[in-house]
């Protein structure tokens, strides 16, 4: 792939993510970008760029529990409680 560089909506539209993922991840650092003089952004798509799968970019989301130590045995920290 030739590297180009495509506004917000066309590079998202490119990678087949959502304007919103592809902002997160500019801010993260994953794409090069750069300020057009119309004040426009676009972003470097090409061979350099990242390719993750959906599975990879919810993996914060689905973590496992943090364990904590109650009277010396580590157990798994429990959810929120809902009132009946």
């Amino acid at each position: 792939m030739v590297d180009r560089w495509l506004n917000v909506p066309a590079a998202a539209a490119t990678l087949q993510i959502s304007t919103r993922l592809l902002s997160r991840r500019i801010k993260k650092g994953q794409y090069q970008t750069r300020i057009q003089p119309d004040g426009r952004r676009e972003v470097l798509i090409g061979a350099s760029s990242p390719v993750v799968s959906s599975r990879e970019a919810n993996f914060d989301a689905h973590q496992p529990r943090k364990t904590v130590i109650q009277d010396g045995k580590p157990r798994k920290r429990q959810g929120r409680q809902r009132k009946v």
